[in-house]
């Protein structure tokens, strides 16, 4: 332990050792995601290569504190992006949405990402997981044919899936507009407040 207290991030330490170390083979927790999606905000080569050092400290932590679960790094559906967290990570997790009205512009681009994912977790001899998927809609029956379409495309290149997000949610994207600010996300839940399934939700149970 102490010959890992030098390490740039040092003040970090107690909160993993606190998280981590406590739970070293806990098998309630099925992975150690280090950071979600963390390049989002890099504006520059610069800042992307901080996060880059950052990660790679406290996946060496998160190590030698032992943790026998292993270690993932949420990413945007980017081949590069992927590559970039793939020495940081034991399983290698993707977030493909099928953005169909922000960055997806064409079916073609989120199958070809998904090949690429499976190609490169083959090379790196890692499991592959999308550790969220389903993009989101306010329209239920236009989410629902969402879901089939990308469990469908995860599903026939034998990539697991998490869903996000299952249950209404205060936080962004998880709930309709009476309840807060909904983005270009929309609605990502599959249960209502009230507990019951969104129309056409069912589909999820086809998978």
């Amino acid at each position: 332990m102490n010959a890992i207290r030098h390490l740039r991030f040092k003040h970090l330490f107690p909160y993993l050792e606190k998280i981590v170390g406590s739970h070293t083979s806990d098998k309630r927790i099925f992975l150690w995601d280090l950071c979600n999606e963390p390049f989002n905000t890099a504006s520059s080569p610069e800042i992307r290569n901080i996060i880059l050092k950052w990660l790679k400290e406290i996946c060496l932590i998160c190590k030698n504190l032992g943790a026998e679960i292993p270690l993932c790094t949420g990413t945007i559906p980017n081949i590069d992006t992927v590559k970039l967290v793939e020495p940081v990570s034991d399983v290698i997790t993707i977030h493909p949405y099928g953005a169909w009205n922000a960055w997806v512009k064409d079916k073609k681009d989120f199958e070809g990402f998904l090949d690429e994912a499976v190609s490169f977790a083959n090379q790196s001899k890692k499991p592959l997981l999308a550790s969220e998927c389903c993009w989101g809609s306010l329209d239920d029956k236009e989410r629902g044919e969402e879901v089939a379409y990308e469990l469908s495309e995860l599903k026939g290149r034998g990539i697991g899936w998490l869903a996000h997000i299952l249950h209404h949610s205060l936080v962004a994207d998880g709930h309709r507009p009476e309840f807060g600010p909904v983005h270009t996300a929309g609605n990502m839940s599959f249960i209502e407040t009230d507990g019951s399934l969104r129309p056409y939700h069912d589909v999820f149970n086809q998978f």
